[in-house]
C-alpha cells in the first residue's frame, strides 16, 4: 500500500503517512473481522482531522532534497560566522585601530630595546671614557716631551733659553696674558680736576662759540642819575657802559650772577674790568683784582693784573654748566671813587 499524496509505501496497518503526514483512506487499509473493522472505523472517526496541504514545489522534510538543503544552510552560516569573527579579530589588531595614547606595548619588546638602549648608552660612555684617556695619555706625552728637552751643543740652546722655552709651554694661558693684556674698561678715564687761570695772552676762540646770556643780576646795584648800571649791561658789549656795585666801600663780597640759555662747556671768560668809558671813570673807580668765580661743579679765585686790557681766563679741561657767579674778594682802588667797576664779560665755550 503506498500514501496517495508522496507515494511513500506505507504498512498495512498504517493510518497516517510517515513521510507527509496524509491520512490514509479507509478504503485502502485491509478489512479483518467486523470487530476490527468497527474498531477501526470508530477510531477514524475520532482521529482524523484536516491536514495542511504541502505545496507540490516544496520538499517533504524527510526527503533527499531538504536534507541536502539544510546540509548547505549549515556550511554558510558556519563560513559566515567564521568571515565575521575573522574580520572583528583583524579590526581590533591591526596597527592603525589603536590611538596613539592606547598602544598596547608588548612588555617583551620593551625590555628587549631597554636593554639594547642601555647597551648602546654604556658603550657610549666606554667610547667616551677610552677617548678621554686617550687625550689624558697624549697630553702626557706631549708634557714629557716639553719636559724632556734634549742636552746638545750642536744646536746652540742655552740653560736660559731652554728654560724660557720650558716655562712657555708650560703656561701658555699666563703668555698670552701678558702679550695680550686686558683692554681697559669702555668710557673709564681718570677724572682730572679743572682749574679757572689767568691766560698769558690772547687765545684763539674761532672755533668756539660765544655763550648767549638770557638774564643776569647783582646783589647790589649802585643808584645814579641818568646813569643805568644794572647787570645786563655786562653783555651788550659797549665800552661805555658798566656794573657798579652799590653798597659802602669797595664792594667787598658783593656778586653777580648770570645764567646761559642752556648747558655749555665753558672754555674762555673775557673781562674787561672797570669802567672803561673814559680814562677819568677808569682810573677814577676801583676795579676787581681777585674774583670767585663758581659754575658748574666748579669753584675757585683767579687774581687779575689790573691793566688797561681784555684778561682772559683758562678754563681746563672745560667745565659744563649753565649759569656763573662773579664774587669779588680784592681789588684796585680807583683815584676818586670807591665804587668798583666791570664793563664787558664774554663767555666761550667748546
Amino acid at each position: 500500500m503506498y500514501c496517495e499524496k508522496c507515494g511513500t509505501k506505507l504498512d498495512d496497518n498504517a493510518r497516517f503517512c510517515p513521510n507527509c503526514g496524509s491520512p490514509v483512506e479507509a478504503e485502502n487499509i485491509p478489512k479483518g473481522n467486523g470487530e476490527n473493522h468497527n474498531n477501526q472505523a470508530e477510531e477514524q472517526d475520532i482521529f482524523q482531522w484536516e491536514t495542511p496541504s504541502v505545496p507540490d514545489n516544496q520538499p517533504s522534510p524527510g526527503s533527499k532534497g531538504g536534507n541536502k538543503t539544510t546540509w548547505i544552510v549549515s556550511i554558510v552560516a558556519t563560513i559566515a560566522i567564521i568571515l565575521v569573527t575573522g574580520g572583528l579579530v583583524w579590526y581590533l589588531l591591526k596597527p592603525d585601530s589603536a590611538s596613539n595614547d592606547d598602544v598596547v606595548v608588548n612588555p617583551v619588546k620593551s625590555a628587549m630595546k631597554e636593554d639594547f638602549d642601555a647597551s648602546e648608552g654604556s658603550e657610549e660612555i666606554e667610547e667616551r671614557k677610552s677617548d678621554s684617556v686617550e687625550t689624558t695619555e697624549q697630553n702626557e706625552e706631549v708634557t714629557e716631551e716639553t719636559e724632556e728637552i734634549p742636552e746638545t751643543e750642536n744646536m746652540g740652546i742655552k740653560t736660559e733659553e731652554a728654560a724660557n722655552t720650558h716655562k712657555k709651554m708650560q703656561d701658555p694661558v699666563q703668555q698670552a696674558e701678558k702679550n695680550h693684556p686686558e683692554p681697559a674698561p669702555a668710557n673709564v678715564s681718570e677724572e682730572v680736576p679743572a682749574s679757572a687761570v689767568l691766560y698769558g695772552g690772547v687765545p684763539d676762540v674761532s672755533l668756539l662759540e660765544e655763550i648767549p646770556v638770557i638774564s643776569a643780576n647783582a646783589t647790589s646795584t649802585i643808584s645814579q642819575t641818568k646813569t643805568n648800571n644794572n647787570a645786563m649791561l655786562l653783555f651788550d658789549k659797549r665800552d661805555d657802559t658798566s656794573w657798579q656795585e652799590g653798597v659802602a666801600g669797595y664792594g667787598i663780597n658783593e656778586s653777580v650772577s648770570f645764567s646761559f640759555d642752556g648747558h655749555h662747556k665753558v672754555k674762555y671768560i673775557a673781562f674787561k674790568l672797570g669802567n672803561w668809558k673814559n680814562d677819568k671813570y677808569y682810573y677814577g673807580n676801583a676795579k676787581p683784582k681777585t674774583v670767585n668765580l663758581v659754575f658748574g661743579d666748579y669753584s675757585g679765585q683767579v687774581t687779575f693784573t689790573g691793566e688797561r686790557k681784555v684778561e682772559w681766563v683758562e678754563v681746563s679741561p672745560s667745565v659744563n654748566a649753565d649759569s656763573m657767579r662773579l664774587e669779588i674778594k680784592d681789588v684796585y682802588p680807583g683815584t676818586s671813587w670807591e665804587d668798583t667797576c666791570i664793563s664787558e664779560i664774554t663767555v666761550y665755550a667748546e
